[in-house]
């Protein structure tokens, strides 16, 4: 071989995420309000624990309940969101909605230890996009559930 192939025969391959048209640099505040909107107009049921509440904790709880509730909700994802896929079961997603450059913190970490996924959602399209499977994947544990497994 000469000088010109020294070195690898083909190219190396760039791997690129494919980019959304612009991302979205919105507070998550706005995530949690499209969020909840969203749940509303479809009926699914959700537990949101309020920002204003987990601020008047910080402010103005005594430090016994401080403690009991970052021991007992520390953690908790943004949004719990829940389908019923029968007259006893319900699906739920649980999910986190973080701005761009958020990050997760020590106890949302600690759900995905106990064997917890949350779903991360920077955009109002993760958003829809996490309902939507949501919807699906109730739609599909209906069905098993209804046939059973060995039909």
């Amino acid at each position: 071989m000469g000088e010109a192939n020294s070195g690898m025969m083909f190219p190396k391959k760039k791997w690129t995420e494919p980019v959304s048209e612009k991302p979205y640099d919105g507070p998550e505040a706005a995530l949690q309000k499209q969020m909840d909107d969203m749940l509303a107009a479809l009926g699914i049921w959700s537990i949101h624990i309020p920002d204003k509440v987990w601020n008047w904790i910080a402010w103005k709880a005594t430090t016994g309940i401080k403690v009991w509730f970052r021991g007992a909700l520390g953690g908790i994802p943004d949004s719990l969101c829940f389908v019923p896929v029968s007259d006893k079961y319900m699906l739920c997603a649980p999910v986190e909605l973080k701005t761009r450059k958020g990050k997760r913190h020590g106890k949302q970490k600690h759900w995905e230890s106990r064997g917890i996924s949350v779903q991360i959602s920077r955009s109002p399209e993760e958003n829809i996009r996490i309902v939507e499977q949501l919807q699906t994947d109730a739609a599909e544990v209906r069905k098993f559930l209804h046939k059973g497994p060995c039909a």
